[in-house]
């Protein structure tokens, strides 16, 4: 039984780690977010569209 008891409390914490991970994850992948980390490289994402290359 506490054997048991150990395996559920060990699965706990870790399905809270992946939940606190994933939810991390998904705020630091927001373009705000992305546009903010950039931004102390030098780099300028904002109000900038794909390129478009033409060729003739």
């Amino acid at each position: 039984m506490r054997g048991i008891q150990q395996v559920q409390k060990e699965i706990k914490e870790l399905k809270w780690e992946y939940t606190s991970i994933k939810s991390e994850t998904m705020y630091k992948s927001m373009q705000s977010q992305m546009d903010a980390s950039l931004e102390p490289v030098g780099l300028d994402l904002e109000n900038k569209g794909p390129k478009v290359i033409l060729v003739k």
